[in-house]
């Protein structure tokens, strides 16, 4: 009997029909589609990119049967249901997730970000980070800074108000928190006279200039605060963008570019034309075109090190913010900052000599 049941079965299995190359196709709408072509990249196939708007601007009212409406939100919704656990924690965000999903893979279409409903939920550090507001201040963060040494909790051991296993689990908590931040984007400087920052910009001036730890001279000799470097990297590149630094874009001659003026007239009825931005190049080709004059020797005489977003302390002079074009001179090697103010005035900022 076993011995019929293994030859019935093998009978079986001879008369399938063999599918060349099964493990490249996937099942589809209509039956079997070939993927993941090699050499090709998915991402960059995508025929569109639609831009998302601002949030909670849509508003989607649907008609639709009672059990599917009771499916998504006592089954999906909870992650009841087997495999769900990887869905938005909404009804809204389910919707869009598989939304999403079926346009991208039917129509080829994308969104330019990932919607906010299906977006993982982020720290109270990441939140702050986009919105560019921090809540850890100067005081706060040097305690944050001690509380990492055993000498913060000496006495108290040494006084039996807590243990040394106490102190070591208190000291792992900190640098816990610590890591938090600094996951999140935020520098956090052991100068006790320095806050937090939302950008290690000392470090990306000495990179742009080989390591040259002089590179900053130049900076602090003439209260220059650099409150974004390498404009392309920390802020064109990234899909969201800190609203506090938002504003301070909005306050220079980059206003006309896609992420600063069309985000800051969002909900007006007149939103500019803007540039798309990519890298260095593209932002000295949007200043070229608005201010010739003012850009013709940079390009011709020196070499561009790196741009960012400045303003200078000093008195009398904070409200301006520049875009600050970090370069070498061709001639003389020397380093120079050229400062280009939102009403196209340019301040010169030479490396002095020892």
């Amino acid at each position: 009997m076993e011995s019929t049941t293994t030859s019935a079965t093998k009978d079986v299995r001879e008369s399938f029909v063999k599918i060349p190359e099964l493990e490249k196709m996937a099942v589809g709408h209509a039956g079997l589609y070939p993927v993941d072509v090699e050499g090709v990249d998915a991402e960059a196939t995508l025929e569109h990119i639609e831009p998302l708007g601002t949030a909670g601007a849509g508003k989607v009212l649907l008609n639709i049967e009672g059990n599917i409406k009771l499916f998504v939100k006592d089954q999906l919704k909870t992650h009841k249901f087997p495999g769900s656990q990887h869905l938005p924690k909404s009804e809204t965000g389910i919707w869009v997730y598989y939304l999403t999903k079926g346009i991208k893979e039917e129509l080829n279409v994308s969104w330019e970000k990932e919607p906010l409903s299906i977006r993982g939920k982020a720290s109270g550090a990441v939140k702050e980070k986009e919105s560019g507001v921090i809540r850890l201040n100067k005081k706060k963060k040097n305690e944050l800074l001690a509380k990492l040494s055993y000498q913060y909790y000496e006495d108290d051991v040494n006084n039996g108000i807590i243990t040394q296993a106490d102190a070591f689990s208190l000291m792992a908590e900190a640098a816990a928190e610590k890591k938090t931040y600094e996951d999140a984007g935020f520098y956090i400087s052991k100068n006790k006279t320095e806050g937090v920052k939302l950008f290690d910009w000392k470090s990306s001036i000495i990179s742009n200039h080989s390591g040259s730890d002089s590179a900053t001279k130049v900076y602090t000799t003439n209260k220059i605060e650099v409150l974004v470097p390498d404009l392309a990297d920390n802020y064109y590149s990234k899909d969201v963008k800190p609203k506090r630094i938002l504003k301070e874009m909005g306050k220079s001659v980059l206003y006309f570019t896609k992420g600063v003026g069309d985000v800051l007239s969002e909900g007006t009825h007149s939103e500019p034309e803007v540039t798309k931005v990519r890298s260095n190049a593209d932002i000295m080709k949007y200043l070229a075109e608005k201010f010739p004059s003012q850009t013709k020797k940079i390009l011709d005489e020196y070499n561009i090190c790196g741009i960012h977003l400045t303003k200078i302390t000093q008195s009398g002079m904070m409200k301006p913010r520049q875009v600050c074009i970090d370069c070498i001179s061709k001639k003389d090697k020397k380093q120079v900052l050229f400062l280009l103010q939102q009403d196209g005035g340019l301040l010169t900022f030479k490396e002095k000599n020892d």
